[in-house]
């Protein structure tokens, strides 16, 4: 199979005939319709931030069977890391509010109800700071295949680490906050107002005006103010440059969001990495 490989540092080496240390490294991976992302880090220290995007050619025919072969042929991959955190876009989602306080057996029954006849693995992830969950599905097959191929993955939503970074940044200031989060065809939609999580949501979208219609819906649903309460973008940035005219037409306050400082201790080159996956580490999950 034939793919494309850009890889953004090369002190590491990609042979499989190298030896390496990782067992203090953390490794990041997002699986995404057509290709795979990985980075590994350490913690403890600065400027160590590696990442690598491999792009499938087919990938309109993109299959469990191709995720295994890029992952197989990917050595840094299969070795043993402190930690792993493996992000799985999926749409079929929902949260579940702390306080309902379902027990652990039966918050699963949540998420039947939001997608009956589903053959989903649902997953649960605790947003500690949200103190909410989120149950997502993802397939049988994909579960059985990270849990054996990987040492103990979190697997995790993309809006796991969105909604546990933001509500950090959401605390400050009595007005409603919307975070838009840009990237290819979706469009990510968390909103804070004092802390609290009001919505999170992703939508499909192929044009700004896509993006600029479910924000303004947002707004009307929430009764938000379009003159004190505020918008933050971030991701892609070609669509971030045609999407803020069109809001402002409409919201007094739309912004850039400010790129995390933190992370470029991290490494300079998590500037071109996926926000939903370089907000992981700043998140404690």
């Amino acid at each position: 199979m034939f793919v494309i490989i850009f890889v953004h540092r090369t002190n590491i080496s990609m042979e499989t005939n190298d030896t390496i240390s990782t067992a203090n490294l953390h490794l990041l991976v997002k699986i995404f319709r057509g290709g795979i992302y990985f980075a590994t880090y350490n913690p403890l220290e600065d400027d160590t931030y590696q990442g690598v995007s491999i792009v499938a050619e087919a990938r309109d025919t993109f299959s469990l069977e191709t995720i295994k072969d890029l992952v197989y042929e990917n050595p840094l991959l299969l070795q043993e890391y402190a930690r792993t955190y493996v992000l799985v876009d999926t749409t079929r989602f929902t949260f579940v509010p702390e306080n309902i306080e379902p027990q652990e057996s039966e918050r699963p029954a949540y998420y039947d109800y939001c997608f009956p006849g589903h053959t989903d693995y649902v997953v649960e992830n605790r947003l500690q700071i949200n103190r909410t969950y989120s149950l997502f599905g993802i397939d049988h097959e994909l579960y059985a295949f990270l849990c054996r191929t990987f040492s103990n993955p979190l697997i995790l939503h993309p809006l796991t680490s969105l909604c546990e970074y933001f509500a950090q940044h959401s605390r400050n200031g009595n007005e409603a906050k919307v975070y838009l989060h840009l990237r290819e065809k979706r469009l990510d939609v968390v909103v804070f107002k004092q802390g609290r999580l009001l919505l999170a949501n992703t939508f499909a979208v192929s044009t700004p005006e896509d993006a600029a219609y479910f924000t303004l819906q947002i707004y009307k649903q929430l009764s938000l103010d379009q003159v004190r309460d505020r918008i933050y973008m971030v991701g892609d940035k070609a669509l971030r440059q045609s999407l803020t005219p069109m809001l402002q037409e409409y919201v007094q306050s739309v912004l850039p969001y400010p790129f995390p400082s933190q992370l470029f201790r991290i490494g300079k080159d998590t500037i071109d990495a996926p926000f939903e996956l370089i907000t992981i580490p700043l998140c404690a999950l």
